[in-house]
């Protein structure tokens, strides 16, 4: 009998700590596709409000990077994220509290899938290793061609030639049969000889 009370005892204590771990934190983002020079904002909340919030962050440094953790009103931030890992706290001094902690990450490249992973959530008596983690998807920059600038990175379609009507380029003057180009140089001249008989007669 006595045995018995114990196992039960003992099954409703570790429920009890299972139902406080799935409640301690929660981890969101604000979007799950994004694309690579984008940025995501990441949510990790603790079960109400508290004035001090500690936890580890994991992630692939060659897909992301972490760009800071918001700091809540009235409250101060510590991270030391770096490489893929690292700490983020956020306490107060004066009872300020928070429910929520923000961190940005931004997309470095296109990936099917990549995370960033809570672990060893600290906030008030709550305690939990794995509080959670999003799964992030990254997809291409398609590129953006701006008709109007030919010469713009990004554009891969070189600037159109002349053509005639068989869509043949254009290489000859359609008159003469002269390379456009000695047509050009020949115009030159003209010009010139011009503008310095019009100077002599002055």
């Amino acid at each position: 009998m006595k045995k018995t009370i114990l196992v039960t005892i003992l099954v409703a204590v570790m429920l009890l700590a299972a139902i406080g771990s799935v409640n301690a934190a929660s981890v969101t983002a604000d979007k799950t596709t994004i694309k690579a020079g984008e940025t995501v904002k990441i949510a990790v909340k603790p079960s109400e409000a508290r004035d001090g919030v500690q936890f580890d962050v994991s992630y692939n440094a060659d897909e992301l990077q972490y760009v800071g953790t918001e700091k809540p009103a009235g409250m101060e931030v510590m991270d030391e994220v770096a490489n893929g890992t690292g700490r983020v706290m956020v306490y107060s001094m004066n009872g300020t509290t928070t429910d929520t902690v923000v961190m940005t990450f931004k997309a470095l490249k296109d990936v099917e899938t990549t995370e960033v992973k809570v672990t060893g959530f600290v906030s008030g008596t709550e305690e939990v290793e794995e509080a959670g983690k999003v799964t992030l998807t990254v997809e291409k920059v398609e590129d953006q061609k701006d008709p109007t600038n030919p010469e713009k990175p990004g554009n891969t379609e070189k600037p159109s030639k002349p053509t005639d009507i068989n869509g043949k380029p254009i290489t000859e003057h359609p008159q003469t049969g002269t390379p456009i180009y000695v047509v050009a140089i020949a115009t030159i001249i003209i010009a010139a000889g011009a503008i310095l008989a019009v100077r002599k007669n002055k």
